[in-house]
């Protein structure tokens, strides 16, 4: 736990309140709440520091300039608050603070009600001294119906907004709103540290980047008739379902809209009917949408639908029960003359579709996104002389992004929940294209924020899901503070975090099921493993893989960290697993690991993929890595059927690691563009190889059940650093970034590659270019880094650059 560290802050903010329209308790089901704050300024200061939170959520504007969104995602006992400089807004003379505050009154997969809602601020503007309290104006948004449908089992519910009640006039009008006019109210106070806030705590990670995007081009469009009930539309999307189908859709030849140009034209629907438009805008976006409508009746209804694919007609996926019942859909009810409106939520997509309902004349629409995510530089880069990598990388490179907000999430689409297996992978994502590790480190301390009272953490957190207990992914957790340690070279973490670590182990030493000693499937939560048939009743061997890695990586930290008794445990743990597996699990004959032994302590009869990857992953059974790549990996990446369970689009990360280790960078570059080039066009990564039978044993399709699988998820977007691993040649090797490893491979398929790789020290720039028969490779190093150079006939070690034609 994070404490409330700036002193600024926190003495503003023990003089400012929680406050809310009425009872802070009392009916909070999808409310959304306006605060107001009118105050006058002389003197323009240069510094302006504003600390601010709300539970759920909020968003600021200031003299009518919208500022920032947040806080990041946490728990109450120590909230997250923002500090943000507002200098730049404040002007002389009147100034209004405009607050907008959002709570869902439910859990999620990214927020736990503790039953309150609130809102606090506290600023030092110079002479003002900016307080949350009982002189703000405040008042329950009336525009938006509270009685909607989630627009997925995981998130909040969908927007539908009457702007006949709510014209946003109050977030900049040049007289305040009086008391009891519109429904403005003295807000009720709470004082800083009621419970459920307890304290606030700094969120470690830098504010959103929202920028508007506009559509690219319209792709279809198509007219029919309405639903009687249409207007009682609890889903939409279910509504919309019903209308859309076996509807012909006209697919528009000439539909690219100029560069911030969105303005799109829908033709009168007519009595009983409705006319749609889908429009594209590009690739996968994450953020609410801002529309603006002229013309059109009181009372007109413009329903909107975002989807990540189309149909081979062009026409939406729109399937209805959809995969966690995802329904991502918002309500407009326009008002006279003309509408403008700024969504709440956030959600990700890459189609739009606008549906007029019953609409008299035509309604010319402007329509934005904004796009919403973790502020990364993008340091890292990636470029050689194939095009397809080239591709492969950036739309890597974008899930990467999307997937990037206040935390680590699966998918914008469906989810935006931070599961932690997905997250170790976008962990080394960030460093290949980025180097920031705060996402980590505020993710690290989020997971362990939630927990069984035995000490194992959730799969993802904060969230509802009970359902979603993983024990793997709580040793995946203690390995991820090993990571952060590897790139940082920083304890602190590991040291602030050992306690929780300790909980975790006592759930396997203490409490976990054994068969014949080795940890065995805990039917009261979900083992993971992957996302494959990979068997995990009985004591799976891929699990008790995971517990010898976390266990080793646990005694490497307790030996760094001075605790060499507790390290030497850890250990001989370790080792006593490893002897059992090797005796055990491990088949002289074939050379190869068994899965498992079933529920009857038997041995399974299957030899996994994964088993031989993460064998050599710990170095068992060295001299039969040959046999395991031969027998189980090869095969897997050359797409040959095999008779055992194979990795997931996820997993495969864990493979070609492997793959590049031992030397086969062939066959992990040429799997890398078979199963990653079909991709391409929806400009962001799948999240299974073959999502019509996600759990079957396919290797070589790729073929989507559109709009139930995830197009944006980044546990598959790894060919971003092994691209970079590969062919740059620039793999980290000590802790720190201290020393890296120089091998790239030279495809001769390949005429040039050139590798930016971040590090704590600066950018390690590699790079190899064929020219007059031989090959020229060059290596750039920052202060700070020693490379060891691994190029056949060129063995070395330095310390500045190196410049060789071979």
């Amino acid at each position: 736990m994070m404490q409330m560290e700036n002193s600024e802050a926190r003495k503003l903010l023990i003089e400012a309140k929680w406050i809310w329209p009425e009872h802070r308790l009392y009916d909070l089901h999808n409310s959304y709440a306006h605060f107001r704050k009118d105050f006058a300024m002389h003197v323009k200061p240069d510094r302006a520091m504003l600390y601010i939170t709300a539970d759920e959520s909020y968003r600021l504007w200031i003299n009518g300039e919208y500022i920032t969104r947040g806080p990041a995602r946490g728990y109450q006992s120590h909230w997250p608050y923002d500090q943000v400089d507002v200098a730049a807004f404040l002007i002389m003379g009147r100034n209004i603070i405009a607050v907008e505050v959002y709570n869902p009154g439910v859990s999620t997969y990214k927020y736990l009600s503790q039953g309150s809602a609130g809102f606090i601020c506290a600023g030092d503007f110079g002479e003002v001294t900016i307080l949350s309290d009982a002189t703000w104006l405040s008042r329950y948004d009336k525009a938006h119906k509270r009685d909607t449908a989630l627009y997925s089992r995981q998130l909040n519910f969908q927007e539908h907004v009457d702007a006949r009640e709510d014209n946003r006039a109050w977030i900049d009008s040049p007289e305040p709103p009086t008391r009891s006019h519109e429904g403005w109210l003295t807000p009720e106070e709470s004082v800083f540290g009621s419970m459920p806030w307890h304290s606030l705590e700094e969120r470690g990670i830098p504010q959103l980047r929202e920028l508007p995007r506009t559509p690219e081009k319209i792709v279809s469009c198509a007219s029919g008739n309405l639903a009687v009930d249409y207007r009682q539309w609890r889903n939409i999307v279910q509504g919309l379902h019903q209308a859309f189908e076996k509807l012909p859709w006209i697919p528009e030849n000439d539909g690219r809209l100029e560069h911030g140009n969105s303005q799109i034209t829908l033709s009168p629907a007519g009595k009983g009917r409705f006319s749609a438009t889908v429009l594209d805008m590009g690739e996968t976006v994450v953020g609410p949408a801002i529309v603006k409508v002229q013309g059109g009746k009181a009372g007109t209804i413009l329903d909107l639908f975002f989807c990540e694919a189309l149909n081979h007609d062009l026409s939406p996926v729109i399937p209805f029960p959809a995969l966690c019942e995802a329904s991502m859909a918002n309500r407009l009810i326009l008002a006279e003359g003309n509408t403008n409106f700024d969504f709440y939520q956030i959600l990700g997509f890459r189609y739009i579709a606008l549906v007029a309902e019953e609409s008299a004349e035509p309604l010319s629409i402007e329509l934005q996104v904004i796009d919403t995510g973790y502020p990364y530089t993008l340091a890292g880069k990636f470029e050689c002389s194939d095009d397809n990598f080239n591709k492969i990388w950036n739309i890597c490179r974008r899930t990467e992004q999307v997937c990037s907000q206040d935390a680590y999430v699966d998918t914008p689409w469906r989810e935006q929940a931070q599961w932690w297996g997905d997250a170790r992978i976008q962990f080394w994502n960030t460093m290949a294209m980025d180097g920031d590790t705060r996402l980590l480190k505020r993710g690290i301390r989020s997971l362990a924020g939630q927990k069984v009272p035995n000490g194992l953490t959730y799969g993802h957190a904060p969230t509802m899901a009970h359902i979603c207990i993983l024990p793997d992914f709580s040793l995946v957790w203690l390995i991820t503070i090993f990571d952060y340690y590897f790139q940082t070279k920083d304890l602190t973490l590991f040291e602030e975090q050992l306690p929780r670590i300790r909980e975790v182990l006592s759930y396997f030493r203490n409490e976990a099921p054994r068969l014949k000693g080795l940890l065995a499937n805990d039917p009261r939560y979900w083992l993971f493993l992957d996302w494959s048939t990979i068997e995990k009743a009985g004591a799976p061997v891929l699990y008790n893989m995971w517990y010898i890695l976390a266990l080793r990586s646990f005694a490497q930290l307790l030996l760094l960290g001075g605790k060499s008794r507790e390290a030497q445990e850890a250990t001989e743990e370790a080792l006593e697993i490893q002897q059992k597996l090797e005796r055990m699990a491990f088949d002289p004959e074939k050379g190869l690991f068994i899965d498992g032994l079933d529920t009857a302590g038997q041995r399974s009869l299957k030899y996994s993929v994964q088993s031989q990857v993460f064998a050599m992953v710990l170095g068992l059974k060295p001299e039969y890595h040959s046999t395991m790549i031969e027998q189980r990996v090869l095969p897997f990446l050359r797409g040959e059927e095999l008779d055992e369970a194979i990795p997931s689009a996820f997993w495969t990360s864990y493979v070609l690691t492997i793959a590049r280790q031992k030397g086969y960078c062939r066959e992990a570059l040429n799997f890398i563009r078979r199963m990653w080039t079909p991709m391409i066009p929806l400009g962001t990564t799948l999240e299974v190889f073959d999502s019509d039978t996600p759990l079957a044993t396919k290797v070589e399709a790729f073929v989507t059940q559109r709009g139930f699988t995830s197009v944006s998820h980044a546990w598959s977007a790894h060919p971003l650093f092994h691209l970079m691993n590969i062919l740059g040649g620039v793999v980290q090797e000590t802790a720190g970034w201290e020393q890296i490893v120089f091998n790239p491979y030279f495809a001769p398929e390949l005429d040039r590659v050139t590798v930016t790789t971040p590090s704590p020290h600066g950018l390690i720039e590699s790079s190899w270019q064929r020219q007059d028969g031989g090959i020229t490779v060059r290596l750039k190093l920052p202060k700070g880094v020693t490379a060891r150079i691994e190029i056949p006939g060129h063995q070395t070690v330095i310390q500045e650059g190196f410049e060789k034609v071979i």
